[in-house]
């Protein structure tokens, strides 16, 4: 079997496609009131997480957008959307098809031009929560790529948890490689864009 050697470069490109996605098998219970007091220095909060599997990679980011849960909601629910490619990460995105709460999604990224990333994402209503999984990740050069998204009410504005759990070539360097393109950069970065996004757009989702 031939091996692909990639330059640092080349990881963090194909690395970086990762965090932007719009998949879980245990949730830990977290409240508004415990995250609050996180959010007293910076509103975004990031860790390294063990794979659930003995193999892999994993993370938990949480962090606060200035929109109500209901009105966030109906964004991060907008499967069928023109929004997400002004986020300079995506080049593309379509709504391939929804059969109930199960929507499917193809993404294109600018650090993996040519390949495509189909998700599949559950929703919960009524508990505002997300689960998502990457279908067919070998085509997108993954091993796996799945974890779950929690809204949490606090006040008139709403917490963001995202857990995810994925491996594919070259994850290890990402995740810990400290400046720009490595996974908290990567992280921060698109959180900070859906603080923006919201803000600009929270009127059409009340």
């Amino acid at each position: 079997m031939k091996i692909q050697r990639l330059t640092p470069g080349q990881t963090i490109g194909n690395l970086t496609v990762l965090l932007v996605c719009i998949c879980a098998l245990t949730v830990t219970s977290v409240s508004a009131g415990g995250l609050s007091a996180l959010f007293a220095v910076s509103d975004v909060d990031i860790s390294a997480l063990s794979p659930v599997h003995g193999r892999g990679y994993g993370y938990r980011i949480a962090y606060r957008v200035p929109a109500d849960i209901d009105t966030f909601w109906r964004f991060k629910t907008d499967f069928d959307n023109d929004f997400l490619v002004h986020n300079r990460a995506i080049t593309s995105h379509r709504l391939l098809r929804r059969h109930g709460n199960i929507a499917v999604t193809e993404t294109s990224y600018s650090a993996a031009p040519g390949k495509r990333f189909i998700w599949e994402t559950t929703t919960d209503a009524e508990n505002h929560r997300m689960q998502f999984r990457l279908i067919d990740p070998g085509s997108s050069g993954q091993r796996h790529h799945w974890g779950f998204i929690q809204l949490i009410k606090d006040g008139h504005q709403t917490i963001v948890v995202q857990q995810a759990y994925f491996d594919f070539s070259g994850a290890g360097f990402w995740v810990v490689y400290p400046w720009q393109g490595g996974m908290r950069d990567v992280l921060k970065t698109n959180a900070a864009w859906e603080q923006e996004a919201i803000m600009r757009m929270q009127a059409a989702y009340r």
